[in-house]
C-alpha cells in the first residue's frame, strides 16, 4: 500500500479537545475532612434542624391564623405564574416564580387542619406578614430533610449509606417533584388507559373519566384567562402619569392600606410601586379568582349538573376536615393532593391549584378503578403499556419488526419476553412494568422501596439479559435450535447489537436514574448488567425529541453506559438534555466526581410547555453538524445492513469536536480543489478520540479526475488511525468534491468490528 498519502499526517498538530467544559466544577465543601469530622458536622446540622423545624412550623400556624387564608392562597398562586411570551413562548430559566407548588399544597393542607373560628377572614395579608410566610417555608423545606440525616449518620456499611441515600431520594421526590409527563402527555395517556373503566366508574361514583379530565382542564383553562383579564386592566395605567396614577389608587386603596401591601408611604411610591399595588389588590386579595359555580361550569363544559356535583363532592374537602391528619406527614403524604378542591357553599368551590390533580392523576383513577376492577385494571395496565411502547417504536421506526409476548425456553424453564424489536442489526428488548408504585415506597419506607426497586428495576434487567445473553449464544452457535431460532428466523441471525430497557407506567423518579445507589445498596447482584429504566412519558419524549432510529439507539446504548460508569443527580429529561448537548462523549469519571444535571432538561420543558400555550418554538435536537448529520440521513436513506451501527460510531463525536473536525475538513476540501494534483496533497482529518481509546475516524476528499486513488486515500486513512495511531477501529468517510448530489461517496470500517458492540 502506498504510504505517500499518509506522510503528511505526521507532521500535523495533533488535534485534542477536552470536553470538561460541559459542566461548572463545584468543590465538595467536605473536601479534605475525616470522615468523623463530617459525621461531626453533619449530625450537628440534624440535632439543630431537629430542634428548629417544630419550632418553624408552630410559628407558621400562628403566622396562618392572623390572615385570611383564602386570600394567602390567592396571593402564593398569582405570585408563581410563568409568562408566556407569544414568539419565543415560555422560558423556566426566566420565570421568577417565588412559591413552589408544593409550598402551596402544604399551606391548604395546614389551613384545612385548622377549625374556621380561628382564621380572621376579613384581614388581608401584609407585605410583610407574606414574606414571613414565605422565608417561614423556605427554612421547613430546606431544613426538613436535615432531620433525617441521623439515620445516615447511623450507617456503617456502603450498603447502609446506600439504602439512606435512596430513602432521602426518593422522599425528596415526593415531597417537590410534580411532572411525569407534559400536559397533554398526562391527558392522552390518562384518557387511553382509564377510559376502558368509564361505565363502571360512572355506575360506582357518578362520573367519567373524560370528564373528570374536562372538569379540571376547564379549571386551569378559566384561572388562566380570570388572571388575563385582570392583567389586561393594569396595561391601560402604564400609561398615566405618576400624579394621575397615584389618584386612581387613591380611589381605590387607601393611604393605610397601600401601607400594608407594600410598605410604602403612597405619596412617596415610585411608578412601579404604585403599579405593584394594583396587581396585588387585583390578584393576591381577589380569592374570587379561584371559585367555581357548579352550574356555570355545566354549562360551560357541557357536562350534566348531576355529573359535576359528583365530581366536586368526590375530590373536595370542607374547611376543617383535616383536623385529624398529623401534620408531620404532610410533606410525604398530603390528602390536598388527591382532594384539590375546597367547598365554600352548597353550589361553589375554591380550587388554587387544579394542577395538583393531574400531577396525581394515576394514583387518583388506580384508587378509584381497584375499588370494584383491581384484577382488570391490572390486566388492562399490562396490556396498556404494551401497546403504547409498540405504537410509540413504529413511530419512527418505519423498519421495525416487533414481537409481543415473545415466549422462549432455556433449561427447561420457559420465559416471556414484552415487546422484542428487531431493526437492521439491532435488537431492543423492551420489558414493560406496569405495577403500580405504593405510598409507603414514595415515603421512602426501606422494605416497600426495595420491593418496588426489585419488581420495576432489578426484575427486568435480569430478564432483558437473560434473552440478550441467550440471543448472543445462539448466533455464536449455529447448529443450536430452539424457540428463538424458529420464531425469529432469519432476523436473529442479523442481531450484532442488543440494547435493553425497561419501561414503567408510572415514574419512579429518581430510583430509575439512580442504579449506582442501588447497586452500593445490595439490592442488585454484582455481576448483573444495569439497563435504562425510565416511565413511558420519558420514553415517548425522547424518541419524540431524538427523531431519528440512530440518535435513539445511540441514547439508550450511551445511557447505559453513563449508568455505570457516573454518579450523578438528575431525572431522565435531565440526561436527555445533556444528551442534546454532548452525545454523552463525556470525560472518564473519576469515580468521585457528582453530575449534578437538574437544570439540563430546561429546553425540552420549554419547547414542551411553549407548543401546549399554543406558541411553537425550534424543538431541541442534538448538536450535530450538517457534515456529520448529511453522512447520517444518507446512511439512513440507504439502509445497507448495519447502517445504524455506523451512525452510532459517527455519534461518538462530541459536537465541540465536531465543530473542529467540520472546519478542518473545510479547509482541507478547498487544499483539494486547490492541490489534487500534487503528490502527497493534504486531503485528509483523521481524529482520535479522547473518550473512547479503540476509535478513530477519517474523512478524505478527492475529484473526479483522481477517483481512482480513492481506494488508496482510504486505505492510507486506516493505516495512520490503526497503525501508527494505535486505535483498533476506524470509521472512514470519502467524498468526491464533483458529486454534489451526496454525502459522501465512499465508507467503509477498518479494524475490529467487533468493538462496534
Amino acid at each position: 500500500m502506498s504510504r505517500k498519502y499518509s506522510n503528511r499526517l505526521i507532521s500535523q498538530k495533533p488535534f485534542q479537545i477536552k470536553t470538561s467544559g460541559d459542566f461548572i466544577e463545584i468543590v465538595n465543601p467536605f473536601k479534605g475532612l475525616s470522615e468523623e469530622k463530617i459525621k461531626d458536622i453533619t449530625g450537628a446540622m440534624s440535632l439543630d434542624a431537629k430542634e428548629k423545624v417544630p419550632l418553624l412550623k408552630n410559628e407558621l400556624i400562628e403566622l396562618i391564623k392572623d390572615v385570611n387564608p383564602l386570600g394567602l392562597l390567592s396571593s402564593f398562586v398569582t405570585s408563581s405564574l410563568t409568562v408566556v411570551d407569544g414568539e419565543k413562548g415560555v422560558s423556566i430559566k426566566d420565570s421568577k416564580i417565588e412559591i413552589p407548588q408544593y409550598y402551596i399544597e402544604y399551606i391548604q393542607a395546614i389551613f384545612l387542619t385548622l377549625p374556621l373560628e380561628q382564621f380572621n377572614y376579613k384581614s388581608k395579608t401584609k407585605n410583610e406578614v407574606y414574606e414571613k410566610i414565605k422565608y417561614n417555608l423556605d427554612c421547613i423545606f430546606s431544613i426538613n430533610m436535615l432531620t433525617r440525616f441521623d439515620g445516615g449518620l447511623r450507617s456503617k456499611s456502603d450498603e447502609e449509606k446506600s439504602t439512606f441515600l435512596m430513602r432521602i431520594l426518593m422522599q425528596g421526590q415526593t415531597t417537590a417533584v410534580r411532572n411525569w409527563g407534559y400536559y397533554t402527555q398526562v391527558k392522552k395517556i390518562t384518557l387511553e388507559l382509564y377510559g376502558h373503566f368509564n361505565d363502571e366508574l360512572r355506575e360506582n361514583f357518578g362520573f367519567s373519566v373524560e370528564n373528570v379530565v374536562k372538569y379540571f382542564d376547564y379549571l386551569i383553562g378559566s384561572i388562566e384567562t380570570r388572571i388575563n383579564e385582570r392583567m389586561s386592566k393594569l396595561r391601560i395605567y402604564y400609561d398615566f402619569d405618576i400624579d394621575c396614577l397615584r389618584n386612581n389608587i387613591l380611589s381605590e386603596i387607601d393611604a393605610n392600606e397601600f401601607m400594608d401591601i407594600t410598605g410604602s408611604d403612597i405619596h412617596d411610591a415610585n411608578k412601579e410601586t404604585l403599579i405593584h399595588s394594583l396587581l396585588i389588590k387585583y390578584m393576591n386579595y381577589d380569592d374570587l379568582l379561584f371559585v367555581f359555580n357548579g352550574l356555570q361550569v355545566s354549562a360551560d363544559t357541557n357536562i350534566a349538573i348531576s355529573e359535576i356535583n359528583c365530581i366536586q363532592n368526590y375530590f373536595s374537602l370542607e374547611r376543617g376536615q383535616l383536623a385529624g391528619v398529623n401534620r408531620e406527614y404532610l410533606t410525604l403524604d398530603n390528602p390536598v393532593w388527591y382532594k384539590p378542591l375546597i367547598k365554600k357553599n352548597q353550589d361553589e368551590y375554591y380550587c388554587f391549584i387544579p394542577q395538583v390533580f393531574f400531577s396525581f392523576i394515576i394514583p387518583i383513577f388506580d384508587d378509584l378503578i381497584s375499588s370494584f376492577a383491581e384484577g382488570a385494571l391490572s390486566d388492562r395496565k399490562g396490556t396498556y403499556l404494551e401497546g403504547k411502547i409498540n405504537e410509540i417504536i413504529k413511530s419512527k421506526f418505519n423498519e421495525a419488526v416487533i414481537y409481543n409476548g415473545l415466549k422462549w425456553t432455556l433449561d427447561g424453564q420457559q420465559y416471556e419476553t414484552d415487546v422484542l424489536t428487531l431493526i437492521d442489526s439491532f435488537a431492543i428488548i423492551f420489558e414493560a412494568k406496569s405495577g403500580k408504585i405504593s405510598k409507603p415506597a414514595l415515603r421512602g419506607a426501606p422494605e416497600r422501596l426495595k420491593k418496588h426497586i426489585n419488581e420495576l428495576i432489578v426484575s427486568p434487567c435480569i430478564q432483558s439479559q437473560r434473552l440478550r445473553d441467550r440471543l448472543f449464544y445462539l448466533n455464536e452457535n449455529l447448529d443450536v435450535e430452539d424457540d428463538l431460532t424458529k420464531k425469529l428466523g432469519e432476523g436473529l441471525r442479523k442481531i450484532k447489537k442488543v440494547v435493553r430497557v425497561s419501561i414503567s407506567l408510572e415514574t419512579f423518579g429518581a430510583m430509575q436514574s439512580n442504579m449506582q445507589n442501588i447497586k452500593d445498596s445490595g439490592w442488585f447482584a454484582e455481576d448483573l448488567e444495569s439497563c435504562p429504566s425510565m416511565c413511558l412519558a420519558d420514553f415517548e419524549t425522547i424518541v419524540d425529541v431524538l427523531d431519528k432510529p440512530s440518535f435513539v439507539l445511540h441514547y439508550l446504548s450511551s445511557r447505559q453506559r453513563v449508568e455505570s460508569e457516573y454518579n450523578y443527580f438528575g431525572d431522565e429529561l435531565d440526561l436527555l438534555g445533556t444528551y442534546l448537548e454532548t452525545l454523552f462523549c463525556l470525560e472518564k469519571s473519576d469515580g468521585k466526581t457528582n453530575l449534578i444535571l437538574t437544570t439540563m432538561s430546561q429546553k425540552i420543558d420549554d419547547y414542551y410547555i411553549s407548543l401546549e400555550s399554543g406558541v411553537r418554538i425550534d424543538k431541541p435536537k442534538p448538536k450535530v453538524r450538517k457534515i456529520f448529520m448529511d453522512i447520517i440521513e444518507q446512511l439512513e436513506i440507504r439502509k445497507t445492513y448495519r447502517w445504524l451501527e455506523l451512525s452510532l460510531l459517527l455519534n461518538n463525536i462530541h459536537p465541540n469536536e465536531q465543530a473542529v473536525i467540520s472546519g478542518m475538513i473545510n479547509e482541507m476540501k478547498r487544499n483539494v480543489r486547490k492541490k489534487w494534483r500534487v503528490s502527497g496533497h493534504v486531503n485528509s482529518v483523521i481524529y482520535a478520540s479522547n473518550v473512547f481509546d479503540h476509535y478513530g475516524f477519517c474523512y478524505f476528499a478527492y475529484c473526479n479526475k483522481n477517483q481512482k486513488d480513492a481506494t488508496s486515500f482510504s486505505e492510507a486513512c486506516a493505516h495512520e488511525s490503526i497503525d501508527i495511531q494505535g486505535r483498533k477501529l476506524c470509521l472512514v468517510v470519502g467524498k468526491n468534491l464533483d458529486d454534489h448530489n451526496v454525502a459522501y461517496n465512499k465508507l467503509a470500517l477498518y479494524g475490529d468490528s467487533s468493538l462496534v458492540f
